[in-house]
């Protein structure tokens, strides 16, 4: 189990920020906190190292997949889990993303038919052209 501190390496690491202790719950990360650091970078410097490129593109990347594609019911929070996926960048188009996605949502289809939940999760645009 990973430290907050571990993750705050790792985000400084992949993502280029440095996350406050606040912006954590558990093993995930506040979406506003990313939000931010994505704001505030919105527009790379013409002299941008590759470094800063890809750790870019990573927020990007881990806001796409943890921000919408396997999305909680929290709403406020992304799963720091699929970050250090996001690593090496040359390997991460051989993952399949798409059966992730579809499992997913087959997870919390299986979670919302019990009778103590009121909540749905996941990529449902893929639900929603499937109906």
């Amino acid at each position: 189990m990973r430290t907050i501190g571990d993750w705050q390496n790792i985000c400084q690491r992949l993502l280029g920020f440095i996350p406050r202790p606040q912006d954590f719950n558990r093993s995930s990360l506040k979406v506003t906190a990313l939000n931010v650091h994505m704001l505030e970078q919105l527009q790379l410097p013409d002299l941008a190292t590759q470094d800063m490129i890809n750790q870019m593109a990573r927020c990007y990347m881990f806001w796409m997949i943890a921000g919408m594609m396997m999305v909680d019911t929290s709403g406020n929070y992304l799963k720091l889990m699929y970050l250090p996926m996001l690593e090496d960048l040359n390997v991460v188009s051989s993952y399949s993303w798409g059966s992730a996605t579809l499992a997913c949502l087959y997870r919390f289809l299986c979670k919302a038919s019990q009778s103590n939940q009121n909540e749905i999760a996941g990529f449902l645009p893929l639900l929603q052209i499937w109906a």
